[in-house]
């Protein structure tokens, strides 16, 4: 399924990329850009800007501060992982300070997740 994207948020996505907070850019330096698979950051998917986004393995990490620990946060978080879970994207979120704390076992995590997803997705069937 083809992902749609709002191409009124390209701006908005490359200015998120130029201002990572500083446990994105932790992950990103230190796990997500050394992985052997390509990894976008600030990535559109419908009117939604994700922090990363893996496309072969549909594959999103967040990165999640204070705010989404809010009841307007988690309500709005909700209603935006349904709308990209349509497409078998899976959605990891990880809070800061997981990133902060424990950023070598996220690192772990997310490879092994993307080696499930790609064993799980290529042995789909064709339709």
């Amino acid at each position: 399924m083809r992902i749609c994207k709002n191409t009124d948020l390209k701006e908005r996505a490359r200015e998120l990329r130029n201002h990572m907070t500083p446990q994105e850019t932790l992950l990103w330096n230190a796990c997500l850009k050394r992985l052997p698979i390509q990894v976008y950051r600030q990535y559109i998917i419908e009117n939604y800007i994700v922090d990363f986004f893996c496309r072969k393995a549909r594959l999103v990490i967040e990165v999640d501060g204070l705010q989404h620990y809010t009841m307007d946060g988690m309500k709005y978080d909700k209603r935006r992982s349904s709308r990209i879970e349509k497409y078998g994207i899976l959605i990891l979120r990880f809070s800061n300070l997981d990133i902060d704390h424990n950023l070598k076992n996220v690192g772990q995590y997310i490879e092994n997740v993307i080696q499930e997803r790609l064993q799980y997705l290529n042995d789909e069937p064709d339709d």
